[in-house]
């Protein structure tokens, strides 16, 4: 409690809307507050946690998938869908193993109506969250396949990863800690060029938007699939 009370007083100049939060705190969820406090892209979020917490937006896809490449980027933690129920929390904190299976089976198979809330509805029923651990590999093989995607684990070499995104792929890694969690966390690979690998991260459109090398990358890699239409 010491640490997340100096976070917050770190916090506060930059962010003085803090300070309604901190005054009502026994309506956030901790998974929202911790959420903010590793990642402050979140703050809108966490604002509007108290009123919008279980609630279904839904709203459309048809505007990421025209303002992608070909992937789209799906965050967690957006309205449309990150305040639904996942789990042990809601979307915004323990889905980004949907929202990265999501963004393949969108970007690949074209099919709209697989959003993150539908495919985390969808991993729930088939059984693909555990307890304490999360969404499970096998939501990434036998989960992906059930969406209509090929699926298979990938070694941990880059000329692999490189080979799948050139035939048409995606990659979705499992991280543990670094970069981009302090415990555990889906990411997709997208592409690369000269400088690096194309990263779709589901819990932050900066890092999304940076590039990767694979020597960053691999030591933070638990396991990895690769997913083709």
């Amino acid at each position: 409690m010491r640490l997340v009370l100096e976070l917050w007083k770190a916090l506060e100049p930059e962010y003085p809307e803090l300070s309604s939060v901190i005054g009502n705190i026994q309506d956030y969820a901790q998974g929202a507050v911790e959420l903010f406090l590793n990642n402050q892209e979140s703050i809108e979020y966490l604002l509007d946690y108290p009123q919008e917490s279980g609630k279904k937006h839904r709203m459309k896809i048809a505007e990421d998938l025209r303002e992608a490449d070909k992937i789209p980027l799906f965050i967690q933690w957006d309205e449309r869908w990150g305040y639904e129920p996942y789990g042990s929390g809601l979307i915004g904190w323990t889905g980004c193993g949907p929202t990265c299976l999501s963004m393949a089976v969108v970007g690949l198979t074209g099919k709209e109506r697989w959003n993150p809330a539908e495919v985390a509805e969808f991993s729930e029923e088939r059984g693909y969250y555990t307890v304490n651990a999360g969404t499970s590999w096998d939501f990434m093989t036998q989960g992906a396949e059930e969406l209509g995607l090929s699926s298979s684990e990938l070694p941990l070499q880059e000329s692999r990863i490189r080979s799948v995104l050139d035939e048409g792929g995606v990659v979705i890694c499992s991280v543990g800690p670094g970069d981009f969690t302090t415990e555990g966390h889906y990411i997709l690979i997208r592409g690369y060029d000269e400088n690096g690998f194309l990263v779709n991260d589901p819990n932050s459109r900066q890092r999304s938007a940076m590039e990767w090398s694979y020597e960053r990358l691999a030591p933070q890699i638990k396991n990895l699939w690769a997913l083709y239409a």
